[in-house]
């Protein structure tokens, strides 16, 4: 364990309080002769998972996490994923959906996606058979490889004008879809 931990400001501090910094013991940080208040203690750390509902979340930054998968791909109808989830003790803001969280679902049949999202990975709907309906936020800047691959059942999507790049195969396999609004923002 490091005990004097270099701070991220700027390089010019360290926590003094080292091993006696346990939970609920707010630390100190000498900056420059200026005390800083910092109190971590209950934050989780990077990569920490948690469940609510049918959705794993993990933790992705300070108060951020995404949705890294469903409980299982047996989900059906329609899921609507909230703009922030508390894990009992932090909130967080959703601000992504991780590859292949809802892969393979074939009974989810529509997801509501709030606006704090930003970003959608790789294959995050493939196989999704049944998804009809999406709306996607206006945040999401990419739309990447496979996102909904083999969505059969989906018949028309409107693309935001946030969007700047779809990536390859995106919509690959989506037989139903007929009808797609591509903003010009997208290059």
């Amino acid at each position: 364990m490091n005990y004097f931990k270099k701070t991220g400001f700027g390089g010019g501090g360290f926590n003094l309080l080292g091993p006696f910094a346990v939970l609920g013991v707010v630390a100190l940080t000498v900056l420059a002769g200026v005390f800083v208040v910092s109190d971590d203690s209950d934050a989780a750390d990077v990569g920490t998972q948690f469940t609510v509902g049918d959705l794993i979340y993990e933790v992705t930054a300070d108060g951020e996490v995404e949705v890294a998968e469903a409980t299982s791909t047996s989900i059906t109808g329609g899921v609507v994923i909230p703009a922030t989830v508390s894990d009992g003790t932090n909130t967080y803001e959703v601000t992504s959906i991780g590859d292949s969280a809802f892969s393979g679902c074939k009974s989810l049949t529509s997801i509501t996606i709030p606006d704090s999202v930003t970003s959608i990975g790789f294959y995050t709907f493939s196989g999704c058979t049944s998804l009809t309906s999406i709306t996607i936020p206006d945040g999401v800047r990419s739309i990447y490889e496979n996102t909904f691959y083999g969505c059969k059942s989906l018949t028309s999507i409107t693309i935001p004008d946030s969007v700047t790049s779809i990536r390859s195969y995106a919509f690959s396999g989506c037989s139903g879809l007929t009808s797609i609004t591509i903003p010009d923002s997208v290059k």
